[in-house]
């Protein structure tokens, strides 16, 4: 396959270096726990959930069940509506929408309590009550509006392997509302019902909004615990309930986790340009009842809602530009540590998840236990990782990497390589194996090999990578919170500090800054994306 070393013994090597990676913080507090019940028996009575710790857990299931369930049910309809659109309109609405997967949930609690508070003014002066951002309630909301647009991107990638050629078909034999039922539903069900299973973890071992509005969860008392106790042990098994939870949905998602990753032709692909053509007039003239049309304008109205908002707020609150370029400066430092700290730990991924793709890319059967392996760090709370980073460094051999930049750049190595390792492995299997092998022919140099035909044809899948391993460490939270040097500080841990005093305007500064970086990011993508694909036209 395009983009793999020759050896299998190579392949292997990277596989299992990059198990170590993403199953090390896990095994390391496993050992760690058992030691420590064998010095304290009592500990393991931390496993069974009390009372209060069995609220805290019915907090967090509650909430990520429900926030995936109804985040599914809002991206699917939202989805339908853009994926029927003309393909020029479609391609603008899936990049504005994409722009803001990456923004952290904290900036949406941000923006969402500035707009209650301008809210609620204008509820007391009609004598009407205000609302409540607070607590259970007020976390579904902004953890559902955060993600919303994946929820619209899973949906979109799920119809995307949808065959056009089966929509006409079904046209023919049972028009309208019938097809959406028996076919496009079915065929993307795998991928639906894996990113319902992707947002339940995501809310589950997030504590940062819970943490914000006063929801207690099992990912923050995570957190607490090891605070108080400055014992890894017993963060962890007071852990272990969620945690099974967790890698028991993980589990749940692998099918469609492979999916992305197996080898096949691009998504949405036809067969050649009248086919394609033909599909998309099958598309476009999909007919759905009228009550299904005002559920996807919903929907549509409820995205553009999770859009216009964030941006309205933070550029409202920072109120005028001297006063943006006030809290730039005054976080010069923070900004620049920052952006260098997303940069190593986007470097780190793509070569480590081109490596490791290029393993799990060997064969078309690939084992699912290994990529269970690869991808636990997608189930484990970030706290977890980052106290487990501080068992393995914080001793006298390294203490010299524990007191640097980089602790926070394998954190996000840790937590953020499975990302890197999908889409290298996705980009690698799409892409056509006979060109490697015409160009082993006409290209005897490895290395020139590698650099005028593998990269090249790779190209898309490192520049998605490198910029959403970027954009995800820009705005890491629970692992740096733990890792981070003394006397250092990321623009994260400065955003969330503040938002605990109120959302100043130096807050919705940064927080505007931030979406600005995303916003640059994923641009890049685009104009990369599209120059790699004139320069595939003209060869």
């Amino acid at each position: 396959m395009p983009g793999q070393p020759r050896r299998p013994g190579f392949q292997f090597l990277w596989v299992l270096a990059a198990i170590v990676i993403c199953v090390g913080p896990v095994a390391l507090l496993l050992l760690a726990a058992l030691r420590g019940v064998i010095q304290h028996p009592d500990w393991l009575l931390l496993v069974w959930p009390s009372e209060r710790r069995a609220r805290l857990l019915w907090n967090s299931l509650s909430l990520s069940g429900s926030v995936a369930v109804v985040g599914m049910l809002t991206g699917l309809p939202a989805g339908l509506a853009i994926w029927r659109l003309p393909t020029r309109i479609k391609r603008v609405l899936q990049w504005l929408v994409l722009i803001f997967v990456p923004l952290p949930p904290y900036i949406h609690a941000l923006v969402w309590l500035a707009a209650a508070q301008g809210i609620n003014t204008v509820l007391l002066s009609l004598g009407l009550p205000p609302i409540s951002l607070q607590g259970w309630g007020g976390t579904f909301w902004i953890q559902w509006m955060a993600l919303l647009p994946l929820a619209v991107g899973i949906t979109l990638l799920a119809l995307q392997t949808v065959d056009p050629a089966t929509i006409e078909v079904g046209q023919l034999l049972a028009p309208g509302f019938s097809v959406l039922g028996r076919i496009v539903l079915p065929s993307s069900a795998p991928l639906l019902l894996s990113g319902t299973g992707f947002l339940f973890l995501l809310t589950l071992i997030d504590h940062s909004v819970p943490g914000l509005l006063g929801l207690n969860t099992y990912a923050l008392d995570i957190f607490a615990e090891f605070s108080a106790t400055n014992q890894p042990a017993r963060a962890f098994l007071l852990a272990v309930p969620g945690l099974v939870v967790s890698l028991l949905v993980l589990l749940g998602v692998q099918s469609g986790i492979r999916r992305i990753a197996q080898p096949g032709a691009q998504p949405g692909a036809g067969s050649g340009s009248q086919s394609g053509n033909w599909s998309r007039r099958s598309i476009l003239h999909f007919p759905l009842p009228g009550w299904f049309l005002v559920l996807e304008q919903l929907a549509v109205a409820l995205v553009t809602l999770q859009i216009i908002v964030p941006l309205a707020t933070l550029v409202g609150e920072v109120g005028s530009v001297d006063r943006f370029k006030q809290s730039l400066f005054a976080a010069r430092s923070e900004i620049n540590y920052t952006l260098w700290l997303s940069l190593a730990a986007a470097l780190l991924c793509l070569i480590l998840g081109w490596l490791t793709g290029s393993g799990l890319s060997q064969s078309r059967r690939q084992s699912a236990v290994v990529w269970w392996l690869v991808t636990l760090p997608l189930a484990v709370p970030a706290p977890l990782i980052g106290i487990a980073l501080i068992m393995a460094i914080n001793h006298p051999p390294w203490s010299l990497v524990y007191a640097s930049a980089a602790m926070p750049v394998l954190a996000a190595v840790s937590r953020f390589l499975p990302f890197a390792t999908i889409l290298m492995a996705a980009q690698i299997n799409r892409t056509d194996p006979l060109l490697l092998d015409a160009a082993q022919i006409a290209c005897a140099n490895p290395i020139r090999r590698l650099v005028k035909i593998q990269l090249p044809l790779l190209a898309p899948g490192f520049l998605a990578a490198a910029i959403l391993i970027f954009s995800l460490t820009l705005s890491e939270l629970g692992a740096t919170l733990l890792v981070i040097p003394p006397g250092r500080a990321t623009l994260t841990l400065r955003i969330y500090n503040y938002l605990h005093y109120g959302a100043s305007a130096e807050v919705a500064g940064l927080g505007l800054m931030l979406v600005g970086v995303l916003v640059l990011a994923f641009l890049l993508l685009v104009l990369g994306y599209s120059l790699w694909l004139r320069l595939r036209r003209v060869e």
